[in-house]
Protein backbone atom coordinates (compact mmCIF):
# COMPACT_ATOMS: atom_id res chain seq x y z
CA UNK A 1 0.00 0.00 0.00
CA UNK A 2 2.79 2.41 0.83
CA UNK A 3 4.44 1.82 -2.57
CA UNK A 4 1.13 2.45 -4.33
CA UNK A 5 0.70 5.70 -2.38
CA UNK A 6 4.25 6.82 -3.17
CA UNK A 7 3.72 6.02 -6.85
CA UNK A 8 0.65 8.26 -6.83
CA UNK A 9 2.61 10.97 -4.95
CA UNK A 10 0.69 10.55 -1.70
CA UNK A 11 2.83 10.93 1.42
CA UNK A 12 2.22 10.90 5.17
CA UNK A 13 4.28 13.72 6.67
CA UNK A 14 5.20 14.41 10.30
CA UNK A 15 4.93 18.02 11.40
CA UNK A 16 6.34 19.11 14.79
CA UNK A 17 3.91 20.84 17.11
CA UNK A 18 6.49 23.41 18.24
CA UNK A 19 9.78 24.80 16.95
CA UNK A 20 13.12 24.66 18.67
CA UNK A 21 15.15 22.06 20.52
CA UNK A 22 13.83 19.56 23.04
CA UNK A 23 15.83 16.62 24.34
CA UNK A 24 13.49 13.85 23.11
CA UNK A 25 11.89 15.95 20.39
CA UNK A 26 8.60 17.78 20.24
CA UNK A 27 5.35 15.95 19.64
CA UNK A 28 4.27 15.67 16.02
CA UNK A 29 1.01 15.71 14.12
CA UNK A 30 0.48 13.89 10.83
CA UNK A 31 -0.92 15.11 7.57
CA UNK A 32 -1.43 13.46 4.21
CA UNK A 33 0.18 15.32 1.31
CA UNK A 34 -1.83 14.52 -1.82
CA UNK A 35 0.23 15.29 -4.95
CA UNK A 36 1.68 18.43 -3.34
CA UNK A 37 -1.66 20.22 -3.67
CA UNK A 38 -4.11 19.09 -1.00
CA UNK A 39 -3.26 18.36 2.60
CA UNK A 40 -5.46 16.34 4.93
CA UNK A 41 -4.50 17.44 8.45
CA UNK A 42 -4.66 15.12 11.44
CA UNK A 43 -5.80 16.36 14.83
CA UNK A 44 -4.01 14.05 17.26
CA UNK A 45 -0.39 14.55 18.34
CA UNK A 46 2.13 11.75 18.91
CA UNK A 47 5.50 11.43 20.63
CA UNK A 48 8.43 11.09 18.26
CA UNK A 49 9.93 7.62 17.74
CA UNK A 50 7.06 5.84 19.48
CA UNK A 51 5.20 2.69 18.51
CA UNK A 52 1.96 4.67 18.57
CA UNK A 53 3.37 7.01 15.89
CA UNK A 54 4.42 4.08 13.69
CA UNK A 55 0.94 2.58 13.95
CA UNK A 56 -0.65 5.95 13.14
CA UNK A 57 1.53 6.30 10.02
CA UNK A 58 0.55 2.81 8.85
CA UNK A 59 -3.13 3.59 9.45
CA UNK A 60 -2.79 6.88 7.57
CA UNK A 61 -1.36 5.09 4.54
CA UNK A 62 -4.17 2.52 4.69
CA UNK A 63 -6.70 5.37 4.86
CA UNK A 64 -5.06 7.20 1.95
CA UNK A 65 -4.94 4.03 -0.15
CA UNK A 66 -8.60 3.21 0.40
CA UNK A 67 -9.86 6.78 0.16
CA UNK A 68 -7.69 8.34 -2.55
CA UNK A 69 -6.58 5.45 -4.78
CA UNK A 70 -9.35 2.85 -4.69
CA UNK A 71 -12.20 5.37 -5.00
CA UNK A 72 -11.23 6.62 -8.44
Amino acid sequence: MMLACWYEKIYVVQKPVARGYKKKGHDVTLYIDYKGENKIQGSKSYKQNSQELENAIKNAYIYAYKRLILRR
